[in-house]
């Protein structure tokens, strides 16, 4: 878990507090999820990290407008975007729009935050329309 320590000390140098982080132990797994607002949009992130520390599961979610009367348009749309990029998936979970990447990391911190900076970018770039 050395990666999950390394990923919490990052966030914290980051000004982010710890009571601001949700904090999940699975099985196999400790995911560090916080919230950030980006562009007047809240954007949730979650890291999901192996306990080997070999891999890191990236999702960025927002909240979806109007979901339920425009849940085929949307759910068309993150079709179109799953066409359009490689290397990441376009869903809808519950009511939020997701944009999933995993990161092949070895336990190396700077691959994690390469991956998820392109990830916030991407979804910042894709998910104001939504």
């Amino acid at each position: 878990m050395e990666l999950y320590i390394k990923i919490l000390n990052y966030l914290k140098s980051r000004e982010i507090e710890e009571q601001q982080l949700i904090i999940t132990n699975g099985k196999d797994y400790k995911s560090v999820t916080f919230g950030q607002e980006i562009n007047n949009s809240v954007y949730n992130v979650m890291f999901s990290i192996a306990n080997d520390s070999k891999s890191v599961d990236i999702n960025v979610y927002k909240k979806a407008k109007n979901i339920i009367e425009k849940q085929y348009e949307i759910l068309k749309a993150l079709n179109g975007l799953n066409y359009k990029y490689k290397g990441v998936t376009f869903c809808l979970v519950d009511d939020n729009v997701c944009l999933r990447s995993l990161c092949l990391t070895d336990g190396d911190l700077e691959t994690v935050l390469t991956q998820s900076l392109s990830t916030i970018v991407i979804a910042t770039n894709e998910f104001w329309k939504f």
